[in-house]
């Protein structure tokens, strides 16, 4: 069969290149353009963090292209044309012309195309492979296709001649996960789910462990199956199905010391910053991970890991990346003024407010602001040496101390990319994350950008605390200034007892080896009760009972903590 000249028929398509623009882009799933191509894809929705045939090896991420008939349309022109031809030019992988704050990290559809948003340019690597075997079915596959996030994208399809084009919306969805979980005091190992009816709640502060068991599904209610071992620990590159613990921002970051803070120059992007130099009185979660398979949690086999910050890598001065002394949060959020422009200093603490640029500032929204992860190997980095793996059943098991107020929940990933830093490093100009040619900066701390945040999260709450009259029996009323905080009678002696319980009542009881102190401004600075167990109405409570004068005024004249 006789070959078209390449040269020739590249050099007349190039003609056509500038009728891109004028293609309209209709956006539904399945679309049909004025030029006559339907175009569609599978699987439908996409799942985020998720190579489709590493999940499903019947189902990798495939763009099928029909006529106006419904007839499969052979863009190779029965192999007539080379495959990388078809793949480079009549394949389009749209991105906005202006990116808006946020925007998530995904493989472009080409590797290297000879534009400025393809995977070797805008990531220094080339994941995506060909299978256009079926083009005469219209069949044309992707592999290695893989975005972080929810959204969408558009791609369109040209046939050679440039007579027919059409265009399909691309949706990536968020993996479903669940959690059951266990407090591993319980003698009867009861198990809670979230999601549940209602969702089963942690509590905080009573120094307890829960077994988590975590299972995440694609979109298609596909299991991330892993293999099996001993230990669920991520040792390889070939460990696809992963799971990486997180805690949101412990409420204790609003009330403890501050991390010290020094300037210095950052010459990632050539900024002068504000570094942390410790991370202050600052207290974390822990991931348990049973490594010798005990059933428990040993301290001194290094089975407790803070949940908190990582190494600041910055270059030096023969511009490799090298560790400092200095710390980071992932940070997701960033700082865009209203005129679009962002500010370029990197933001490494984990704030309310944002002043500068996260490094996990890489997906379509900055969900809770950040992160805060395990770092297993000690390393100052993540990557997937800090990462679970799903065994054979679909399962990733972990332990959580609830020693804070926060969610938990994972970064989940099903794809080989689980050491791949390609986003999340500031800006080196105000105007560089408007554009996809410029937005995508290494962190080089942050080696999971192609992975996705479970939306899925399970609470860690504060004890439930009620505060009675001890002669009655009756709730405190919240009626004279706040209704959040509870009324005391001034400069007279208020009897007082105070009942608590865990943050979900399904769970067991709260430990009877803890204190409760009253503090305030007045002449009884603090005093403090002992908890005690009750029965009542065939229920064990935990109480204390106290007598407190106020002769303070207004609000917060009094604060209670609970110590266990």
């Amino acid at each position: 069969m006789k070959k078209i000249n390449m040269r020739k028929w590249i050099a007349n398509l190039s003609i056509f290149a500038l009728s891109f623009s004028i293609i309209p882009i209709i956006q539904n799933q399945t679309t049909e353009a004025s030029t006559g191509l339907i175009v569609s894809y599978s699987p439908q929705p996409l799942t985020a963090g998720c190579v489709p045939e590493l999940i499903d090896p019947t189902q990798p991420f495939t763009i099928y292209v029909k006529d106006q008939d419904g007839e499969p349309v052979d863009l190779t022109m029965g192999n007539q044309i080379d495959h990388q031809a078809v793949w480079n030019i009549l394949f389009v992988d749209h991105h906005p012309e202006q990116l808006g704050q946020y925007y998530w990290t995904r493989t472009s559809l080409h590797n290297n195309n000879q534009s400025r948003i393809d995977n070797r340019t805008l990531f220094g690597f080339e994941p995506i492979q060909i299978d256009f075997s079926r083009a005469d079915e219209g069949r044309y596959v992707f592999k290695n296709f893989v975005a972080n996030d929810a959204g969408s994208f558009f791609i369109s399809v040209f046939t050679p001649d440039r007579r027919r084009a059409g265009s399909v919306k691309v949706d990536v969805v968020s993996p479903s996960v669940r959690y059951e979980i266990i407090n591993t005091e319980d003698p009867d190992q009861n198990v809670f789910t979230v999601p549940g009816d209602p969702d089963f709640i942690l509590t905080a502060a009573d120094n307890r462990l829960y077994k988590i068991t975590a299972y995440a599904t694609n979109a298609q209610g596909i299991p991330y199956r892993g293999i099996d071992k001993d230990v669920n620990v991520c040792t390889g590159l070939t460990e696809y199905a992963r799971f990486v613990p997180f805690t949101t921002r412990p409420a204790n970051f609003d009330f403890t010391r501050s991390p010290e803070t020094t300037t210095g120059h950052y010459r990632a992007n050539n900024s002068y910053v504000e570094y942390l130099v410790n991370q202050g009185g600052r207290y974390y979660l822990y991931l348990g991970i049973d490594y010798n398979n005990n059933g428990r949690i040993d301290v001194l086999n290094n089975e407790a890991h803070p949940m908190g910050a990582f190494n600041v890598y910055d270059l030096n001065q023969q511009g490799r990346p090298q560790r400092t002394n200095y710390y980071t949060y992932f940070v997701t959020t960033n700082m865009m003024w209203d005129n679009g422009s962002f500010v370029t200093d990197p933001q490494f603490d984990l704030k309310k407010s944002k002043n500068g640029w996260g490094l996990g500032s890489i997906y379509n929204r900055p969900y809770h602001g950040g992160y805060l992860f395990a770092d297993l190997n000690n390393d100052g980095r993540l990557n997937y040496q800090d990462a679970l793996t799903f065994d054979s059943q679909g399962r990733c098991e972990f332990y959580i101390f609830s020693d804070d107020v926060c969610s938990i929940g994972g970064l989940v990933g099903f794809n080989p990319f689980g050491n791949h830093d390609v986003a999340g490093g500031p800006p080196v100009s105000e105007t560089d994350p408007q554009t996809i040619e410029r937005r995508y900066r290494p962190s080089y701390v942050f080696h999971l950008d192609f992975d996705a945040i479970a939306t899925t999260q399970i609470g860690s709450g504060k004890p439930s605390i009620k505060v009675l009259d001890a002669k009655t029996g009756v709730e405190l009323g919240k009626n004279l200034m706040n209704p959040n905080n509870y009324d005391l009678i001034y400069s007279i002696d208020n009897h007082i007892r105070i009942e608590i319980k865990p943050a979900d009542p399904r769970d067991l009881n709260v430990s009877r080896q803890g204190i409760i102190s009253l503090q305030g401004a007045q002449h009884q600075t603090s005093i403090y009760g002992r908890l005690n167990t009750e029965v009542m109405n065939d229920t064990t409570v935990t109480t204390t009972t106290m007598h407190f004068t106020p002769t303070g005024k207004g609000e917060n004249i009094a604060w209670m903590d609970c110590i266990f």
